[in-house]
């Protein structure tokens, strides 16, 4: 199968927070990251509350990822993104993969985002 990724990804597990349109937060967790988007692994309740036309979360749906505690905070105390999900992938009866496309991010984000991949990317190097 052919790679159709426009940048690499790397593991990145760790805590999140959306937001939808009201700015109701919800918790996940991220699976992976790129410099374009993230992988996230949500609940039943966050995939159907996020919802903006059906009864789960769609292609072209949209919310805020709020990534706190990260290298470039904003007001919020972390890096706060404007996300479009390009698929949902339901695992088991309770938990989704979601993968977003991170939307129009200013150069401040990008910077974030990108030091953020690059702290993800395995190291060529063994220790020992």
């Amino acid at each position: 199968m052919q790679e159709r990724r426009l940048s690499p990804r790397y593991a990145y597990a760790q805590p999140v927070e959306l937001s939808d349109r009201r700015g109701v937060r919800y918790q996940g967790r991220s699976s992976d990251i790129s410099v374009t988007g993230i992988g996230l692994l949500l609940s039943r309740n966050v995939v159907v509350a996020l919802a903006q036309g059906g009864s789960i979360l769609t292609t072209g749906d949209r919310f805020q990822l709020i990534l706190p505690g990260t290298l470039n905070p904003s007001s919020q105390g972390g890096l706060t993104l404007e996300c479009r999900v390009r698929h949902v992938r339901r695992l088991s009866r309770e938990e989704y993969q979601v993968g977003a496309w991170f939307v129009d991010p200013s150069a401040g984000q990008k910077s974030g985002i990108a030091a953020l991949a690059e702290a993800a990317r395995p190291s060529m190097t063994r220790g020992s």
